[in-house]
């Protein structure tokens, strides 16, 4: 907008009666529901020249394809049905667990000379590396994954 049409305006508005207008004026109410919002990211150049170039590629601005880079990671389901790095650590540790005590196995005077592990306790390996599978996919805690049961030897 040039100053010519800044005076325009400013000559209209300034004597233009709009009482009338502002009195059937209605108010807007609908809000929208997520706002687009600006924020500040500070990249080396030699990113945003990168990420620019990525742009550039896909036909899309730069800040169109870091939000959706960033929108790609974000979470589908609640904080709370996650499964965090802990709970892997978990997992991995009774699975762990559960393999020492299968190796033990077989090489405890019961098993046999070849040193392979009896079929029982593998079993109960693949239970337990199961059970763990089906929490992940499920997205439960660690908490939730039972150790296979100990037989008893009658």
């Amino acid at each position: 907008m040039n100053d010519k049409d800044l005076a325009e305006l400013r000559e209209h508005f300034g004597s233009t009666d709009l009482s009338e207008e502002i009195e059937t004026a209605t108010w807007e109410t609908e809000v929208e529901p997520d706002p687009m919002v600006v924020t500040s990211l500070r990249l080396p150049k030699s990113l945003l020249d990168w990420v620019r170039d990525q742009a550039e590629a896909e036909r899309v601005k730069p800040t169109a394809l870091i939000r959706r880079w960033i929108e790609d990671r974000r979470p589908t389901q609640p904080r709370s049905s996650q499964v965090t790095l802990a709970d892997l650590a978990a997992r991995v540790d009774r699975l762990e667990s559960v393999a020492l005590h299968v190796v033990g196995a077989a090489s405890s005077p019961t098993a046999d000379t070849t040193g392979v592990v009896p079929d029982d306790n593998m079993k109960d390996l693949l239970v337990a590396l199961q059970r763990s599978v089906e929490a992940a996919r499920a997205g439960t805690s660690s908490d939730e994954v039972q150790a296979p049961r100990q037989r008893r030897d009658a």
